[in-house]
C-alpha cells in the first residue's frame, strides 16, 4: 500500500471517529434536554461535563483530520494541483472516494442537528431563568444579573468575579 493510500485510509478513519463523536454529542444533548425539562440538576451537571469532554475530543479530531488532509494532499499525485487549503468535500470528490463524501455529509447533517438541539436547550435554560427571576422577585429576593454563576450556583462575587463572602 502506497503512502497516499495510507493517508486516504487515515482520513477515512478520522472521519468515522468524528461521526461517532458527533452522534454521541447528539445523544448527550437529547439527554440534557430531558434533564432540563425534568429539572434534574445532577444529570444536567454530569451532562455538562460530558459535553465539555466531547467538544474537546471533536476539536482534537478536527485538527487530526486537517493534518491527515495536508499529508494526503502532499502525497497524492491527483491532489497536487488543488488549492492551498481545499475543503474536505473537495478533497473527497477529487479522490473519487464515495464513502468519504458520505461521511462528510453525515458530519454536516449531525452538526445541523446539534445546532438545533443546542438552540432548544439554550431556550429551555433561558425560560427557566426568567421563571426563577420572577419567583425571586415575588419573594423579594434581588435578582441582579450576576447572581448566578455558570454552574447555576450563587455567584458570591456579586457578578464581579471577586469573592466577597463574609465570615461571621
Amino acid at each position: 500500500m502506497n503512502e497516499a493510500a495510507l493517508h486516504t485510509d487515515a482520513l477515512r478513519s478520522e472521519l468515522n471517529e468524528e461521526v461517532e463523536a458527533l452522534k454521541e454529542l447528539t445523544l448527550v444533548l437529547q439527554a440534557e434536554q430531558t434533564a432540563l425539562v425534568e429539572l434534574d440538576l445532577e444529570a444536567i451537571e454530569g451532562l455538562a461535563t460530558k459535553k465539555e469532554e466531547l467538544v474537546g475530543r471533536l476539536a482534537a479530531l478536527t485538527l487530526a483530520r486537517k493534518n491527515v488532509m495536508d499529508q494526503l494532499k502532499a502525497t497524492h499525485p491527483a491532489l497536487s494541483s488543488m488549492a492551498a487549503d481545499p475543503s474536505p468535500g473537495e478533497l473527497a470528490r477529487a479522490l473519487g472516494e464515495d464513502d468519504l463524501t458520505d461521511s462528510l455529509r453525515k458530519i454536516k447533517s449531525l452538526a445541523v442537528s446539534i445546532g438545533e438541539l443546542n438552540s432548544i436547550n439554550r431556550s429551555l435554560v433561558s425560560g427557566s431563568l426568567v421563571h426563577l427571576r420572577q419567583a425571586m422577585s415575588i419573594l423579594g429576593i434581588s435578582s441582579s444579573p450576576g447572581l448566578y454563576n455558570m454552574r447555576g450556583g450563587i455567584d458570591e462575587s456579586g457578578g464581579t468575579g471577586v469573592m466577597v463572602r463574609e465570615t461571621i
